[in-house]
């Protein structure tokens, strides 16, 4: 349960053309209370309460934002306006602005994200999870200059998938199944094969690690014999588990000591140590993969804020 809520203001065309992207903003909000703990108001200036002048509305909401969200597609001048007040005012601001569109030159100097129409589900909504969970921890890194957000990796909630690279055969044909969660941009399903040349691989194991919610071991012989699977991914796994509900998913792909392996024994894998997925034909090993599919799934919705 969120312990607290925050308000973001929005700051947007009134036309409806922007609805969409209204909409984008507020999925984004919705995910982010999963994994942030924080529960969130969105609200924009054609929504604020009567009773006083429009001004003074925007005004009082600008003061009281913890975030304020403004789109400067196409430069239009209410919306400048609203972004001169906050700036005067001092407050954090995360600026989106559409690609195709020339930035406005006074706010070039700051951090933005840039976003596709037809890609906003998985396009602006990671980034925005993303600049939520930055603007309200640390505002700073919105009103300071900055560069262009077009492909900061968003904080996603992770699905770490743990292998050995001998059976990276096997590795492959989990992603295969996976893509369609990833397709719909809650979620990034991690292994190694994300680490780029020139990356941190640690420092990027360590992140993957601590977003993970749900960790797939793929377990044969080679990954219980791995040095680097036991003393470096699995000890944080476990303790996640233990300290922050962590679901620990377990694969049996050959004949190994798993059952008899007292700190992943107690861990119910997705199929029986007596039946190795390596031994089933195409078709069972395909419902297998499936099963850990929705499996994920599964974790990630419960983990997401149902809309009222």
């Amino acid at each position: 349960m969120a312990s607290q809520t925050r308000k973001i203001f929005v700051i947007l065309p009134f036309s409806k053309e922007f609805s969409d992207v209204y909409h984008a903003i507020t999925e984004a909000a919705r995910l982010s209370e999963a994994y942030t703990g924080v529960s969130y108001e969105v609200f924009r200036a054609d929504r604020l309460p009567t009773g006083t002048t429009i001004v003074d509305a925007i005004q009082n909401a600008l003061t009281h934002a913890d975030l304020i969200i403004a789109d400067t597609t196409g430069a239009n001048p209410n919306v400048l306006y609203e972004v001169g007040f906050a700036k005067a005012l001092d407050r954090p601001i995360v600026f989106i602005n559409q690609r195709e569109y020339q930035v406005p030159f006074d706010i070039a100097g700051h951090i933005y994200v840039l976003y596709d129409r037809d890609r906003l589900t998985n396009d602006l909504v990671p980034h925005l999870m993303d600049a939520i969970s930055h603007g309200i921890q640390k505002p700073d890194a919105f009103t300071k200059a900055g560069r262009a957000q077009e492909s900061q990796t968003a904080r996603k909630p992770s699905a770490f998938v743990s292998y050995s690279h001998v059976d990276y055969d096997c590795l492959r044909r989990l992603q295969v199944h996976v893509r369609p969660l990833e397709r719909k941009g809650i979620i990034e399903i991690w292994d190694d094969t994300k680490i780029k040349a020139g990356d941190k691989w640690k420092e990027q194991i360590e992140a993957a690690l601590d977003r993970s919610v749900i960790a797939v071991l793929l377990i044969s012989a080679d990954f219980l014999a791995s040095d680097f699977i036991v003393d470096n991914e699995l000890p944080p796994l476990l303790a996640a588990a233990e300290d922050k509900g962590t679901k620990i998913l377990p694969v049996i792909l050959k004949p190994c000591r798993f059952a008899r392996d007292e700190n992943l024994s107690r861990f119910q894998a997705i199929n029986k140590p007596s039946e190795p997925l390596l031994t089933l034909d195409e078709i069972a090993q395909e419902q297998v993969w499936d099963n850990v599919a929705r499996e994920i799934e599964i974790e990630i919705e419960n983990r997401i804020p149902k809309k009222p």
